[in-house]
């Protein structure tokens, strides 16, 4: 996906997320996760990182280093240096390190070739450059001959493809997405990863955050925050096979009373609704779970039309993490 023929800058230092939180409205809603979180530019041979985590390392770094007093402050390492808070200033860091914001941030009044140009100066492209790296853009974001447009005359599919664009023109090493895909329309959604992933697959260490789980399925690794806590994290297949229990799916034609009856005969974190359908997870094995669920409900009158097993999705661990959670903070209260 680079220019063909285009330097890339140095390897980019391991950017490293280290005991930081951030303090939002006299709470603590970022707490330092268990273990560090690391982003590495990989060599072409090797897959680059997408992950779906916590909102950019910069700006908790700097937020983690105006908290603590100058005596506190521990002796950074070599890594850590490459984020302190003057280097973020820095020309070398800043061509390294692509952001593109939840709310479209380019201007409305410029046309999309003005708005490539200034950022492309905020980056440091060479002037001799600039052109090239412009038909590149306008090239794998579907829009060339358009660049004369006015970007307030774009849809919003559009508006996000150039700040996609102007977040790598400069081909950083590291790229994070704030909610990407926020407000386009699901085939927008997916016309933008795939130019998340073509990017991924190619040169770039990719950090986003997302509240579509279906697109953070397609992250290498994930981070699920509740609260601003980060409560798991790992691949999208081990997050799912540390789930414990069988997932039961119910069809029936009372799904929500169903669903209100089970929450009230269960651990509320154990049944969650889905459409029409209601999804139990039980530690018996799953015939018996299923005799004993639809048992439940045809005391009650309501019949259910069909009852079998189903492999977990990151949503139902995502719905059952926050149930517990709520569960846990209620006993606590009692």
């Amino acid at each position: 996906m680079p220019i063909r023929g285009s330097q890339q800058p140095a390897p980019f230092p391991n950017a490293r997320a280290d005991r930081l939180s951030a303090l939002l409205s006299n709470k603590q809603p970022l707490s330092p996760p268990p273990n560090a979180a690391w982003m590495q530019r990989k060599e072409r041979s090797q897959r680059p990182e997408r992950t779906s985590i916590i909102p950019t390392f910069a700006q908790l770094r700097r937020k983690w280093c105006e908290s603590r007093s100058p005596s506190s402050k521990p002796k950074l390492p070599p890594q850590s240096r490459a984020l302190s808070r003057v280097a973020l200033r820095s020309g070398s860091v800043r061509k390294r390190v692509g952001y593109m914001s939840q709310k479209f941030s380019l201007y409305d009044d410029l046309t999309i070739e003005e708005n490539l140009d200034f950022f492309a100066g905020v980056y440091g492209v060479p002037l001799e450059n600039r052109a090239e790296k412009k038909r590149w853009v306008l090239s794998f974001s579907g829009l060339e001959g358009r660049g004369h447009l006015m970007t307030s005359s774009l849809p919003g599919g559009w508006k996000q493809r150039v700040a996609f664009g102007a977040a790598v023109m400069h081909e950083p090493s590291v790229l994070f997405l704030d909610e990407p895909t926020s407000g386009v329309d699901p085939l927008a959604r997916r016309a933008f990863w795939k130019m998340i992933n073509s990017f991924a697959d190619c040169c770039m260490s990719i950090l986003v955050t997302t509240h579509y789980l279906e697109e953070a399925e397609q992250c290498n690794r994930l981070g699920l925050l509740v609260a601003g806590e980060l409560v798991a994290q790992g691949t999208p297949s081990s997050l799912k096979a540390a789930q414990k229990g069988h997932l039961l799916e119910l069809i029936t034609d009372k799904p929500q009373q169903a669903n209100n009856l089970l929450k009230e005969q269960m651990e509320r974190w154990r049944v969650s609704l889905f459409g029409d359908r209601v999804h139990v997870i039980v530690d018996e094995d799953p015939q018996t779970g299923i005799n004993n669920v639809t048992g439940r409900l045809a005391a009650a009158g309501i019949s259910v039309a069909r009852a079998h097993e189903e492999p977990y999705s990151l949503e139902d661990v995502f719905i059952a993490v926050v149930e517990q959670m709520r569960q846990e903070g209620k006993s606590a209260e009692e």
